[in-house]
């Protein structure tokens, strides 16, 4: 009798610490998964991205629109690295261009901006609300850095200065969502915001002169806002 029930005690026990020892492996396990989830898979990350480009500037707007829409193509290629969990630093280069007419007037203006950007992006996992393993593949990011812009305008109206060109430094924040489509390539959808203001300088070199006085006419030209919303999606590889 005495050995059965230390035959039944001893089970028992066994069982308890089985049981202690799962429960501990499972803690073990969850708390490896939440680890892993802030990890990046990835060192380094390339995209290419389209989007439209909508001017804050309303004189700029003016005069794309006479050339069909307020906007533009944006093109943009990023590449970035991760430093830290999912803190990574992106480089990026941008183009836009577009035609428009001269406010007024049927003479051509052609804008030309292109940019280098450098900042800091943090993205956050939807996999960390939910152990459903889809949801891994989603994620939020939230960015902002600095911008150098390389504005280009010509002008076939004499009454404004026909080359005009800066280099100057803004800054840029942006937000989006990234989906991964493969283990390597994922999809991009952004939402970034350019800001910059120009104070280009009053043109004495004016081409035209005045009917009534026969002198030149000088023109100044207003603040300047070239940066605007870009509206995009992009196409990116992790490795």
């Amino acid at each position: 009798m005495k050995k059965i029930i230390l035959g039944i005690t001893f089970l028992a026990v066994f069982a308890n610490l089985t049981t202690f020892a799962s429960r501990v492996e499972k803690t073990k396990n969850k708390v490896e998964k939440k680890s892993e989830k802030n990890e990046a898979d990835y060192d380094w990350a390339v995209t290419i991205k389209n989007g439209f480009f909508y001017p804050r500037d309303c004189v700029l707007r003016d005069i794309f629109c006479q050339c069909g829409s307020k906007g533009g193509y944006w093109i943009e290629g990023a590449v970035r690295y991760n430093l830290w969990k999912r803190l990574d630093i992106e480089a990026s280069g941008s183009y836009f261009g577009k035609k428009g007419k001269a406010l007024c007037g049927c003479e051509c203006t052609k804008v030309k901006i292109p940019t280098f950007g450098l900042g800091l992006k943090y993205f956050f996992n939807f996999g960390d609300l939910s152990d459903n393993s889809d949801w891994d593949k989603l994620s939020f990011f939230l960015g902002a850095g600095l911008r150098i812009f390389f504005y280009n305008e010509k002008n076939e109206s004499c009454f404004v200065k026909r080359c005009y060109k800066e280099t100057t430094v803004g800054g840029m924040v942006n937000f989006g969502f990234e989906y991964d489509v493969h283990e390597e390539i994922f999809l991009d959808l952004f939402f970034d915001y350019n800001f910059k203001k120009l104070k280009p300088c009053c043109n004495n070199n004016c081409c035209c002169t005045d009917d009534l006085s026969g002198t030149c006419c000088p023109s100044c030209f207003a603040d300047l806002h070239i940066g605007g919303l870009v509206v995009g999606i992009g196409l990116g590889h992790k490795f």
